[in-house]
């Protein structure tokens, strides 16, 4: 069911995952449409009480800059932990993975992994 739809990215509820699904356009967009979007994606979570997140980067365009981990752990991490524990899937093209690590949010309660396909992100989630 799609929940949200906007310039640069989607929400949908698939069971009780949200996926966001970042659009091509995001080549245009601020740091401050980026920090919306999460607080948008977090308030879905919130109101849906989905603890498993998938975030399709396959077509994600803007380039973060370094304080995007600060916001993510200020900010963005705190307010989808209301649900509890939380697990978070990133798609990502297959030549990134090798850049990446699996990583548990300075709360304790948000864990990552990526994966190359949307397919492995939902097995992950339903483990």
């Amino acid at each position: 069911m799609q929940l949200y739809d906007s310039t640069y990215y989607t929400f949908s509820l698939e069971g009780d995952t949200i996926i966001n699904r970042w659009k091509e356009t995001t080549a245009t967009m601020t740091y401050q449409d980026f920090k919306d979007t999460l607080m948008n994606l977090a308030g879905y979570i919130v109101e849906h009480k989905s603890k498993k997140i998938i975030i399709d980067t396959m077509n994600f365009q803007f380039t973060l800059p370094e304080e995007n981990l600060a916001f993510r752990n200020d900010e963005f991490y705190p307010r989808i932990t209301k649900v509890g524990v939380t697990k978070q899937a990133l798609v990502l093209p297959e030549a990134y993975l090798q850049y990446t690590k699996d990583e548990v949010a300075e709360s304790d309660v948000v864990h990552t992994r990526y994966f190359a396909t949307e397919a492995e992100a939902k097995e992950w989630l339903s483990r």
